[in-house]
């Protein structure tokens, strides 16, 4: 029996905030310049993925912000976690 669309998307954000817990946990922000993570659909392509990293270090105001923090990178928006 298949779990219903909810619980699965619900399951798959779980899993993707574990990741970036994992993330931050083994490569604190602090240690670095700035740790950037893409959160994309399960479906996005490669140009897709291109394109958002463009937009992002094309930013220069996102790039001023990354320094010593987490960026979540979104296809609708950014988020910058302190270290």
């Amino acid at each position: 029996m298949s779990s219903p669309p909810t619980l699965e998307l619900t399951s798959r954000r779980l899993s993707r905030a574990i990741s970036i817990s994992l993330t931050v946990r083994n490569y604190p922000p602090a240690d670095y310049a700035g740790i950037v993570v893409l959160q994309l659909p399960d479906n996005a392509t490669a140009p897709q993925v291109v394109k958002l990293l463009e937009t992002f270090v094309r930013r220069e105001d996102w790039l001023a912000k990354l320094r010593l923090r987490l960026a979540i990178v979104e296809v609708w928006r950014v988020r910058f976690r302190p270290a």
